[in-house]
């Protein structure tokens, strides 16, 4: 019984190291609106980041250099990682989507002509404030949603774009490689138009782009770090110790009931070796 309990918490131990939960990044809303009246058309967009995380991070992580294949994946493989307003993110990944709803009186033809977020990166360079990186992710162009009429409402979601913080920097922003620490900046930009039903007029309903809605210091990490020894890296993860615990303590355990067995063994052949003498 004993060993089986400690094989679970072994088990739980590296179980946990690899199941993923997701941290939020961003959690965003805003919205938009454009007509008044007998026809009018709003829009409330929610924009979504998240991040993910072992259900508690490894005890230790191996860093490394520059990356050779700008396109590799961030967690465990080699190549840079990168702390995130300080944290240490295992998985180092993050995923993106978009999330409207669209209410209106009076229209139709409702079309989401634009949705996409784009990051800058902005560095101290020579005492400069300088972008370093820019990307755009698309999540709609022109989609026309089944949905118009006297008065209703429509809900849209977007696919979600997942990149690991690697590609994401080299890849998409194409930061160079001798930055080591910058900012993110976060835009998001909707334009949503329809036409109000008998004078053909379009209304348009735009969110964003110029003010950032998130902003994000990355960090690049490379040595041999471990979270038990250096106090200035923090671990995403609230479990970093019970994984541990999780482990040494089903190895103690398991030690225990190894040594148990094995006494009862010995005991047990000394009482059958008395038993033939006599």
């Amino acid at each position: 019984m004993l060993i089986a309990v400690g094989a679970g918490l072994i088990a739980t131990h590296y179980i946990g190291a690899l199941l993923g939960w997701p941290i939020w990044l961003f959690d965003w809303l805003t919205d938009a609106s454009d007509g008044t009246g007998s026809a009018w058309l709003n829009v409330t967009v929610r924009v979504c980041g998240q991040t993910h995380d072992a259900l508690w991070s490894a005890w230790t992580a191996e860093f490394g250099g520059p990356p050779d294949n700008p396109e590799m994946d961030g967690g465990g493989g080699p190549g840079p990682q990168w702390l995130v307003d300080g944290v240490y993110y295992e998985h180092q990944r993050m995923s993106m989507w978009i999330e409207m709803q669209i209410s209106y009186r009076n229209v139709e033809n409702i079309t989401i002509v634009n949705a996409t977020i784009w990051t800058v990166a902005w560095a101290d360079i020579n005492g400069w404030r300088t972008p370093v990186g820019v990307a755009d992710y698309i999540f709609a162009e022109d989609v026309e949603l089944d949905a118009g009429g006297s008065e209703g409402s429509v809900s849209w979601t977007s696919d979600v774009i997942e990149r690991s913080f690697n590609e994401h920097i080299y890849s998409d922003m194409n930061v160079p490689d001798e930055i080591d620490e910058f900012d993110d900046y976060f835009h998001v930009h909707v334009i949503v138009i329809a036409y109000e039903i008998g004078t053909g007029e379009q209304l348009t309903a735009e969110a964003g782009p110029n003010t950032p809605f998130s902003i994000h210091h990355f960090q690049k990490v490379t040595g041999d770090i471990s979270a038990a020894v250096t106090g200035n890296v923090v671990f995403s993860s609230w479990m970093p110790v019970a994984g541990v615990t999780f482990l040494l303590t089903g190895v103690g355990i398991a030690a225990i009931a190894l040594s148990t067995v094995l006494t009862r063994s010995r005991r047990s052949r000394r009482w059958r070796r008395r038993g033939r003498k006599r």
